[in-house]
C-alpha cells in the first residue's frame, strides 16, 4: 500500500494537531516522515535481471529443442534472447512478491536503516534544540 493511499487529508492534519500538541509538553521536536519506500534495489534488480535471463535462455533453448528439433542458437540469436530476458527479468523485479523472496530481510533493514538515517540528517533532525530531535520515519 502506497502512503499516499494510508492516510487522507483529514489524517495528515490529525497528525500535524497531535505533534503540535506533544511539543508544546516536551523538549522534544517531532519530525513525522512517511515515503513510499526506503530504497529502490538497483543492484539487487539488475543480478536478478542476468540470473533471469539465463533462466530465459535456458527455457527458450530446451523449447527449440524439443519443439523444433534444433538444438542450436546461433550468437545472435543468444543475445536477442538474452536481452529480452533482462528486460523481463526487470519488469518482473518490479513485482513486490518477487522483491521479497529475491531480497532478504537483513538486506532491507539495512536499507530502512540507512534510508531513516539519512533523513534524519537531511531534514535537519539532529540541529534541533537541545538536541531532543525525534524522527518518526514510516
Amino acid at each position: 500500500m502506497k502512503c499516499c493511499n494510508l492516510f487522507n487529508k483529514q489524517d495528515m492534519l490529525d497528525i500535524e494537531k497531535e505533534v503540535a500538541s506533544v511539543e508544546r509538553v516536551t523538549s522534544g521536536e517531532i519530525v513525522p516522515l512517511i515515503t513510499n519506500k526506503s530504497s529502490k534495489y538497483r543492484s539487487e534488480q539488475i543480478i536478478s535481471s542476468i540470473l533471469f535471463s539465463y533462466l530465459f535462455v535456458f527455457v527458450v533453448y530446451e523449447l527449440n529443442k524439443t519443439l523444433f528439433w534444433n538444438n542450436k542458437i546461433n550468437i545472435l540469436e543468444f543475445v536477442v534472447i538474452s536481452f529480452i530476458g533482462v528486460l523481463v527479468g526487470m519488469l518482473v523485479f518490479q513485482l513486490s512478491f518477487f522483491k521479497r523472496l529475491v531480497i532478504s530481510k537483513k538486506l532491507m533493514e539495512h536499507k530502512v536503516h540507512n534510508s531513516a538515517f539519512s533523513a534524519f540528517y537531511k531534514h535537519g533532525v539532529h540541529k534541533t534544540k537541545n538536541k531532543t530531535g525525534i524522527l518518526i520515519y514510516i
